[in-house]
């Protein structure tokens, strides 16, 4: 019981730091931070998988995502030599835009959290040979 307490904790924290992460993806205006940032979100998801006893998934994330992907990514923004620009973004739109997206997807949930679903569950396999 006390180990599954810690794990909790644990989910928690590494599930914090990559959706931190995950910000910080989007508001970085240095592309290689980002990539540096993206590279922490899926070194986060692997652990949180690792978590979930799921290792070879884990060293799969880490080998291919991280080892080969990201570091593509990474060479590729440095050889383009991107100069960061200055923009000018109206904020105030997106924010509007991105609150009626929000409204409409809180309504979508408490619309569906008010019904009552009924989920079907197969009990054993002996059932499964009834479906056809």
């Amino acid at each position: 019981m006390e180990k599954l307490f810690f794990m909790n904790y644990f989910f928690y924290f590494f599930s914090t730091l990559s959706l931190a992460s995950a910000v910080m993806v989007i508001v970085v205006s240095n592309p290689v931070y980002s990539i540096l940032f993206l590279i922490s979100v899926f070194f986060n998801a692997s652990l949180i998988l690792l978590l979930l006893d799921l290792e070879f998934l884990a060293v799969l994330f880490i080998l291919i995502y991280i080892g080969a992907i990201m570091v593509l990514f990474l060479f590729v923004i440095m050889m383009l030599d991107i100069k960061n620009a200055v923009t000018y973004i109206n904020l105030q739109y997106y924010f509007f835009i991105s609150g009626l997206i929000l409204s409409v997807i809180a309504v979508e949930f408490l619309i569906l959290y008010s019904c009552d679903l009924v989920v079907f569950t197969i009990g054993t396999f002996d059932n499964l040979f009834y479906i056809n």
